[in-house]
C-alpha cells in the first residue's frame, strides 16, 4: 500500500510540474501600436484617448496613468474591452477599454534628415504653434500643434536656412514647414524628429540652433 501511495503522489507532482511549465511557456500578449491623443474641447472629448495607428479607431482608457497623459505619445499596448461607451461629441461615442500592458516608444534613430534649402526656408508654411523643441544626440524633436480633423494628412519637413552665423559657437536657423489642408477646428499636437548631422560645421563641435517660432536657443553638440 505504501508503494502505491508513493507512486500516486509522484504522479500528482509530475502533473502539477508539467502544468506549471505549460504556464511558463504561454506566449506574451501581442501589443498594438497606438498614440495617446488629447481631444480638445469644445468639439471633442476634452480628454485623453488612444488612437490605434493606421486606423481611425479611437479608444477611451479608464486606467491611463497621469504620467502617460502626454499628447502624441507613441505607445504599444494591449487591453480588455468593457461594455461602456464614452461620448466624444464631434467624434461620436467611442469604446471604453481597460489597459493591460503598456510600453512607451521612444525613437532610437531619427527617421529623416534635415534638409538644407534657403528657398524653402524663405517660403510660406501652414499655421502651427511650437510646443517644445529639444536635441538628443543628433536628433532634433519638435512638438507642435495645429487645427484639423485628425492630423493624419499633415505633411511636415524641417529645413535649414543654409546660413551660418559666425559666432562661438556658430549659429544656424531651422524652420518647420507644415502642409495642412484639413478644415476642421479640433486641435492636435504631434512631434517630428530629424537627424541634424547634415548641418554640422567642420570647424566646430557645437552649434546653436534657432528654431523659428520657438523662444530660446537650442544647443547641438557633436
Amino acid at each position: 500500500m505504501k508503494s502505491i501511495y508513493l507512486k500516486s503522489t509522484l504522479l500528482v507532482l509530475l502533473i502539477v510540474s508539467f502544468a506549471a511549465c505549460e504556464d511558463d511557456n504561454e506566449p506574451l500578449p501581442e501589443l498594438t501600436d497606438g498614440t495617446i491623443v488629447f481631444m480638445a474641447p469644445p468639439d471633442n472629448c476634452n480628454d485623453y484617448v488612444i488612437a490605434i495607428d493606421g486606423s481611425n479607431t479611437l479608444l477611451k482608457p479608464n486606467n491611463l496613468a497621469d504620467s502617460l497623459k502626454v499628447d502624441s505619445l507613441k505607445i504599444k499596448f494591449d487591453f480588455d474591452s468593457t461594455a461602456l461607451l464614452h461620448n466624444c461629441n464631434f467624434g461620436g461615442q467611442i469604446p471604453v477599454i481597460s489597459i493591460g500592458t503598456i510600453e512607451v516608444i521612444k525613437p532610437g534613430v531619427c527617421p529623416d534628415k534635415i534638409k538644407l534649402s534657403a528657398e524653402k526656408y524663405a517660403g510660406s508654411t501652414g499655421f502651427y504653434t511650437i510646443v517644445s523643441a529639444s536635441v538628443s544626440g543628433d536628433c532634433l524633436e519638435i512638438t507642435y500643434s495645429s487645427s484639423g480633423c485628425d492630423g493624419s494628412s499633415w505633411v511636415t519637413e524641417v529645413v535649414d536656412s543654409e546660413q551660418v552665423a559666425e559666432s562661438i559657437p556658430p549659429q544656424r536657423r531651422v524652420k518647420l514647414l507644415l502642409e495642412n489642408k484639413e478644415l476642421c477646428q479640433a486641435v492636435f499636437t504631434k512631434s517630428v524628429y530629424v537627424d541634424l548631422s547634415p548641418i554640422r560645421v567642420s570647424t566646430a563641435n557645437e552649434l546653436t540652433l534657432s528654431v523659428e517660432g520657438f523662444e530660446g536657443p537650442i544647443s547641438y553638440r557633436y
